[in-house]
């Protein structure tokens, strides 16, 4: 397992260009995330609404949007959040309004894994970039995830983990009907 988490670290920091998924990775890659879907922890955190004001703490403002229908305002700023993500993979601590970046302090694995679930309910992106998102998210998720620390985050990464199976399994569907 050693071995493949750092590949997979390898393949993260080389923002995945030109990278060669086996099966064998991908059989230990499933496994890896079976091991989290098990942990057993059905803790949803309730939190009052986040009042935006000049700065954006990204963990904060992730979570407190997170069980409320978002307003306009704050479906641009969690879609600018979505764009930082795909292009750097990184999301920094604070943001102002413009999504400039306030501090070079990257963020933990909270925030990755409560932007998978927005990316999730997000209406203007198809399944593919979805699940583009996802993967990575996960991937994050493996590397960073340690159980005695993020008890709480399980309930959030098993929604993660249940979108990828469910969108490649319905895109593997589709590739069989199409090739046969």
């Amino acid at each position: 397992m050693i071995n493949f988490l750092n590949l997979l670290q390898n393949h993260h920091d080389r923002r995945y260009q030109k990278t060669l998924i086996t099966k064998k990775y991908f059989i230990l890659r499933s496994q890896l995330l079976k091991k989290i879907c098990a942990i057993n922890n059905n803790n949803f955190v309730n939190s009052t609404r986040y009042n935006i004001k000049k700065t954006i703490i990204t963990k904060t403002f992730l979570l407190k949007t997170l069980n409320y229908k978002n307003t306009t305002k704050e479906k641009i700023i969690l879609f600018k959040l979505y764009k930082k993500f795909n292009y750097s993979l990184k999301l920094k601590k604070i943001y102002n309004l413009k999504m400039t970046k306030l501090t070079n302090a990257n963020e933990n694995l909270y925030s990755y894994v409560y932007l998978g679930n927005h990316i999730i309910d997000f209406k203007n992106l198809n399944d593919l970039q979805k699940l583009n998102s996802i993967l990575k998210i996960n991937d994050i998720t493996l590397l960073k995830f340690k159980i005695d620390n993020h008890l709480d985050l399980i309930p959030y990464i098993k929604k993660n983990i249940v979108f990828e199976k469910l969108i490649i399994k319905k895109y593997a569907q589709k590739y069989i009907n199409y090739s046969s």
